[in-house]
């Protein structure tokens, strides 16, 4: 069973990756007002949001997805040691 758990988690965290990855290129090529730009904008603020507020501000740059990809990556490795 807990096993189960360990996978679920897995593949949520491999999700916000992905989801991540696609937001951040399209940050690069689409406008922000393209609704895909937006809904993924919606979907990743409630984790890049927390990092903002306690990262100080860089001008232009935002290193928040970044941060949000090692932080991901650090409960990946964890969860993947508990196995």
């Amino acid at each position: 069973m807990s096993e189960f758990f360990i996978m679920v988690a897995l593949i949520v965290i491999r999700t916000i990756d992905i989801i991540l990855l696609v937001y951040v290129l399209m940050s690069w090529f689409v406008s922000p007002y393209h609704p895909l730009r937006q809904g993924l904008g919606r979907l990743l603020e409630p984790f890049l949001a927390p990092i903002r507020n306690l990262m100080p501000q860089t001008g232009m740059m935002d290193f928040s997805p970044i941060v949000l990809f090692i932080i991901l990556f650090m409960i990946e490795s964890l969860i993947l040691s508990l196995m």
